[in-house]
């Protein structure tokens, strides 16, 4: 029983499944500001796991970047 507090806010009570993340994302596209390393990266293969297109931002980490879209695939750039 999930206890966060969007599914208690939901529903009071908890919900057998986390309603974060049952919302639909495919087809979406998402833009991840600093998405070469760290939580961004993190946030990209997250993304791309529930059907996000990712385009992976960075400052000056190219080649991290680049590597974590190829990783994520789903179209990911």
């Amino acid at each position: 029983m999930c206890q966060c507090d969007v599914c208690f806010r939901y529903t009071n009570l908890g919900a057998p499944e986390c309603r974060r993340m049952s919302v639909g994302f495919d087809g979406r596209v998402a833009i991840v500001t600093g998405g070469g390393t760290g939580i961004g990266a993190s946030v990209v293969r997250m993304l791309a796991e529930r059907g996000v297109r990712c385009v992976v931002n960075y400052a000056s980490s190219r080649d991290d970047a680049e590597a974590v879209a190829r990783a994520a695939g789903n179209g990911a750039i």
